[in-house]
């Protein structure tokens, strides 16, 4: 099933592990700051640092006023992509990527898969370019294939994340990694079992696409699922002026969010199974 539990419930136990290490910091440092250092508080910085922060030249994090505000919206030419970096005088500077006439809300495109949106924005761009199925190899498949690789002398598989595009190749080291826990050195010989892998990984959903469907369907989102989301729709709706007058029943923002990230997703994980099978190599293919 869908990564985007486990990833939130680790990203839980690293945000309560960092309150107590920085309690404990703050009782041997400063406990006159202790008043003030409440969870909710603590909880609150954190969001704030982690949704407002700019990387500017893709290695410093910086507060940028204003630029932190500009909403995401994927541009026609899927290699022009947001960056920003120091200027002459210090101030950090961003290119517009269209012309913007005045009074216009100025966009961004950010240039990242939906995972990476839902996960830390809360939002999906419909028809992504950049999408892709994030893939968490289970340690025990990592270690299998460390132990092949050692009783072969050869460099060890160090890499357990990977995202999988349908219209671009699998990536060789997952390839590797698979085809070595069934004993093989051809990386050919990983699709079979990846494809097996993904189509669990599908199963092991708790709802269907049919039933994500139909919730999609009676919150008058279908339609716009299958059009261009625009960057106005942080909570999965077209427009915020088309959900609040949306007739029918209306999914909470929140549950639309997640009912709209799991279908999308399970219609990738589709098309990624779809990519691999054709990939299988056949008998005729071992002659």
């Amino acid at each position: 099933g869908t990564s985007a539990l486990g990833h939130a419930l680790a990203e839980q136990a690293r945000e309560h592990e960092e309150f107590r290490s920085l309690r404990q910091f703050l009782e041997a440092e400063d406990s006159a700051a202790l008043q003030w250092f409440t969870f909710k508080n603590y909880r609150w910085a954190r969001v704030v640092r982690d949704s407002r922060t700019i990387w500017i030249g893709g290695r410093d994090r910086h507060f940028v006023p204003l630029l932190d505000m500009v909403n995401c919206r994927h541009h026609d030419d899927p290699a022009r992509i947001h960056s920003t970096h120091f200027g002459r005088n210090g101030a950090a500077e961003t290119a517009a990527l269209w012309d913007f006439a005045e009074g216009v809300e100025v966009f961004e495109n950010y240039g990242q898969p939906n995972h990476l949106y839902y996960k830390f924005h809360g939002f999906l761009i419909a028809r992504n370019t950049y999408d892709c199925f994030p893939v968490e190899l289970p340690p025990s498949t990592v270690s299998k294939a460390n132990v092949w690789a050692q009783r072969r002398g050869i460099r060890p598989f160090d890499r357990s994340s990977f995202c999988l595009d349908p219209s671009k190749p699998i990536s060789d080291e997952l390839l590797r990694t698979v085809a070595a826990v069934a004993d093989s050195a051809r990386p050919a010989d990983g699709y079979g079992p990846l494809a097996s892998f993904l189509e669990e990984l599908l199963q092991g959903y708790s709802h269907n696409s049919t039933a994500d469907r139909e919730l999609l369907q009676e919150s008058r989102l279908l339609d716009a699922f299958h059009g261009n989301l625009s960057a106005s729709s942080f909570d999965g709706c077209a427009s915020q002026e088309g959900c609040a007058h949306s007739q029918g029943p209306s999914l909470p923002p929140g549950l639309r969010a997640a009912v709209w990230y799991r279908y999308s997703e399970k219609r990738l994980l589709r098309r990624v199974i779809d990519s691999v099978r054709r990939l299988v190599p056949t008998a005729r293919d071992e002659l």
